[in-house]
């Protein structure tokens, strides 16, 4: 959350997409022009596409993109669900590839 402050405090235009916005409603309150948030499921590639559409339809351009998204699962493999496994693959490896793969012209 500190890096997203940083960028908006020095006036960086911003998109910042979460699954759950909670925690990033009042940094978009308080910096309005330049930060805009989208709830955005990274494992679906429309919607990383149209994230970055959305960003430099408003922003001009997208300069950085910060794939940050990721978790890990910890237990015994046996007691974890295939779709646990899937869940997180989708994640941590398709997220980054998704949303540098719509980043880049």
């Amino acid at each position: 959350m500190a890096h997203n402050r940083k960028f908006a405090r020095r006036r960086r235009q911003s998109l910042r997409h979460s699954s759950k916005h909670r925690g990033l409603e009042d940094l978009s309150d308080e910096y309005a022009p330049q930060v805009l948030l989208r709830r955005l499921d990274v494992t679906d590639f429309g919607a990383a596409q149209a994230a970055v559409n959305t960003a430099v339809e408003r922003f001009g351009r997208l300069d950085v993109v910060a794939n940050v998204a990721g978790y890990g699962s910890l237990g015994p493999i046996e007691n974890t669900r295939i779709e646990g496994f899937r869940a997180q693959i989708d994640t941590n490896l398709f997220e980054p590839i998704h949303l540098s793969k719509a980043a880049i012209p």
